[in-house]
């Protein structure tokens, strides 16, 4: 019996050809990889790639592995020892991740070097993360940053075990947290934003808002709750503060007389005041430049404001 490949499989087969040759010479132009492209050198064996098996998969996009192209000579073609090899040893490689990788292979002839392009698809949340077996959950789980593959830390690992198991912190309640301890003025504020915002909250008690939106369950406030309309939330949760400290160097104790830190400052009270005293606290720090331009005075700090309150923002919603 012959067996015959389905419709559409050779058409299929020549657009990912040429799909990685499309990808290889804008590589080549822009000499650089990517948040979906790595590069690796495989013409005197098959390389590891299990922290970027790891990488791809735990991200939407997924990514794809170009082999053949080495970046340490100016991201010259070397081409791979023996491509089906190749092929081979990846899915070996694929096959000790849990769970498993499934690779996709296009080949393409540049300058007479054959490369070989490994597509990783990205998985869904539900299956992350995607670690190599030997090292563990811990050790072996990888997310891609920028070109790089990092190692994923506990936050990150923490937020896919808790949308999977559909945990919220943000929505936990303590029981030394009251009602008392919300600040009247900011429920006031947010329940009246809330009814512009949401027509449907309009005619709701600000009790009702609160409960709606999370702030608050079964009348006592949550986590977010206290973070925001709390003008004192550190009572409920003490270690939620910013620590903030200025260092001569790139380290503690790196100053010309031996000096740990320049400033050091503790911050409480909610989330909105704490990123408004911090920003004080980096502009205190930090140099700022004047530019006279057109007739005009404008200073410039060392440091763009609206990256530095996004950090601020970002590391207090999301422990980031």
């Amino acid at each position: 019996m012959n067996f015959r490949k389905p419709e559409g499989w050779k058409a299929a087969r020549m657009g990912m050809e040429e799909d990685l040759k499309v990808l290889v010479e804008s590589v080549l132009s822009s000499r650089c990889e990517g948040q979906t492209i790595e590069l690796k050198a495989a013409h005197e064996g098959t390389p590891k790639v299990y922290d970027t098996l790891s990488s791809f998969s735990n991200q939407n996009d997924g990514g794809v592995i170009v082999f053949g192209i080495d970046e340490s000579l100016g991201f010259r073609p070397v081409g791979v020892f023996d491509p089906q090899r190749l092929q081979k040893d990846v899915t070996d490689q694929c096959a000790e991740m849990e769970p498993a990788v499934r690779p996709t292979f296009a080949t393409v002839s540049l300058g007479g070097a054959i490369l070989v392009g490994a597509y990783i698809p990205g998985q869904l949340m539900g299956s992350r993360p995607v670690y190599r077996r030997t090292a563990g959950v811990t050790r072996g789980t990888y997310v891609r940053v920028g070109d790089a593959d990092a190692k994923m830390n506990a936050n990150e690992l923490y937020e896919i075990e808790a949308f999977k198991s559909g945990a919220r912190d943000d929505v936990s309640t303590t029981p030394v947290s009251t009602r008392e301890m919300l600040d009247s003025d900011l429920v006031s504020s947010f329940a009246a934003k809330a009814a512009e915002e949401r027509p449907h909250m309009a005619h709701r008690s600000d009790e009702e808002v609160l409960s709606l939106v999370g702030a608050e369950r079964n009348g006592v406030p949550t986590l977010a709750g206290m973070m925001t309309l709390s003008a004192y939330p550190q009572q409920a949760y003490p270690n939620l503060c910013v620590t903030a400290i200025a260092v001569a160097g790139n380290s503690i104790g790196r100053g010309e007389e031996g000096e740990r830190f320049l400033d050091n400052k503790r911050y409480e009270g909610p989330i909105s005041q704490m990123v408004e005293d911090a920003m004080a606290f980096v502009r205190r720090n930090t140099k700022t430049r004047v530019i006279i331009a057109a007739g005009r005075r404008m200073d410039e700090p060392e440091y763009p404001e609206n990256a530095v309150r996004e950090i601020l923002i970002n590391s207090l919603m999301y422990g980031a």
